[in-house]
């Protein structure tokens, strides 16, 4: 987006074209933000800090590597 305005948002949305997303790609993409997700995600992340593991979740699979 060329500015950080509303309109220029809404404009770079709109002139995306639609045909160019994959819909189960995406629904696949969005379960990682899915309150079950989350759920499982924060509770292993808890069970291995009771368990002393001072980096939870540093071996997590769908975190970006840099």
């Amino acid at each position: 987006v060329p500015e950080a305005t509303p309109g220029a948002f809404a404009a770079a949305v709109r002139s995306l074209d639609d045909r160019a997303f994959d819909p189960a790609r995406l629904r696949r993409s969005a379960t990682r933000f899915s309150r079950p997700t989350f759920q499982a995600r924060m509770r292993a992340a808890i069970e291995a800090l009771a368990a002393g593991d001072a980096n939870p979740g540093s071996q997590d699979e769908t975190r970006p590597t840099t």
